[in-house]
């Protein structure tokens, strides 16, 4: 398929540069859980410092939900996953919550923007504090509507994930586990939102198990496809490629935000995108995206947005063709060279927009 770029410039107002403030979920939360888990979560905000709160307000013109068309959105939620799917007969799914630090503050901001009052599915991909994180807000808002809240069987012992895994329990007939092979619902027309992992026999070992256990989707609308792996790693990718799924896309989410451990030579080859999007922030303290998965991609000619750089990011199909629609007007041809800092970063919401052709 063809690509179109769209590049979106700052409001008027938002170039005025107000000075920064700090997220008040971020100030809340440091007394509702434990400081060793505080610890490990990255505090970089998708607000850029020297604007700070006026772009939450003052976003002029948004990247329309058009119908007959298939939507992705990636959104800007710092080191952390959030995905709006948004189908061709206006389903709206949602998969991840954020990050519980901000307590899924941007994620519940976007969705106001876009007016939605209602999730078709919720999904959680795994239990870690950065997908799971607003899962209190969504389900307090969302979940009562919702046809189902799709988890994984894997568990995590965070206090975070205690609390979530109770108030999960009050939509007991809702939930569903992900098991490989498994369709999501969707009243489009060739239209298929697959579950690729985890299968029924869970994977072991690896440093990070819970991460390989993650719940990856295949969305494919007609000649298009998209990935989104989550958080799996080396192994899981091996088990869906031992399973002999197709999971030929044209477009990925980078495994595990960019992590060294994700996003292998032979997942790549057997994947085959043209374009991969990382969702991290700029100043990740762990260093995402990682030199190796960079290098991975950049000899598997993957062209790469980053959400550090680009903001939120659209996808969107009519079923032949994807768009690329970006809140900020910053290509990164090769971030494995060009690794200078950004002096911002970008917005919520999206502004006036130029196009460009990739």
């Amino acid at each position: 398929p063809k690509f179109r770029t769209v590049m979106n410039r700052r409001s008027f107002l938002s170039a005025l540069g107000i000075g920064s403030i700090a997220p008040f979920p971020a100030v809340k939360n440091k007394f509702r859980y434990g400081i060793s888990e505080l610890i490990s979560q990255d505090i970089d905000t998708p607000w850029d410092s020297k604007r700070g709160l006026l772009d939450v307000f003052t976003d002029l013109k948004r990247h329309p939900i058009n119908k007959d068309t298939l939507q992705i959105h990636t959104i800007n939620v710092a080191s952390a996953d959030a995905s709006l799917i948004v189908t061709p007969d206006n389903e709206k799914i949602l998969v991840d919550a954020g990050h519980s630090i901000t307590k899924g503050w941007y994620v519940r901001n976007y969705l106001n923007r876009y007016n939605i009052e209602e999730l078709d599915h919720i999904i959680f991909t795994h239990g870690h504090w950065d997908h799971i994180g607003g899962f209190e807000d969504i389900l307090r808002n969302y979940a009562s509507g919702s046809e189902s809240i799709i988890e994984t069987e894997y568990e995590n012992d965070t206090r975070i994930y205690q609390t979530y895994d109770r108030m999960l329990s009050d939509y007991d007939d809702k939930v569903v586990h992900a098991t490989r092979g498994d369709n999501i619902h969707s009243e489009t027309e060739d239209l298929a939102i697959k579950i690729i992992h985890p299968s029924e026999k869970k994977v072991t070992g690896g440093p990070r198990p819970l991460n390989d256990n993650s719940c990856a989707l295949k969305i494919q609308y007609e000649d298009t496809c998209m990935l989104l792996p989550s958080d799996i790693e080396r192994r899981a990718e091996n088990s869906i490629i031992d399973s002999n799924t197709n999971i030929q896309s044209d477009i990925i989410r980078v495994c595990h935000h960019g992590g060294g451990n994700g996003s292998t030579k032979e997942f790549l080859q057997e994947a085959d995108p043209q374009v991969g999007i990382i969702s991290c922030a700029y100043n990740d303290r762990f260093n995402r995206p990682h030199s190796d998965a960079l290098q991975r991609l950049s000899d598997q000619n993957v062209k790469l947005y980053w959400t550090g750089v680009n903001g939120s990011i659209i996808t969107e199909s009519d079923g032949s063709n994807w768009s690329i629609h970006k809140q900020m007007n910053m290509n990164r041809e090769n971030m494995l060279e060009n690794n200078d800092k950004v002096w911002k970063h970008p917005c919520s919401g999206y502004n006036y927009s130029i196009s460009d052709t990739i």
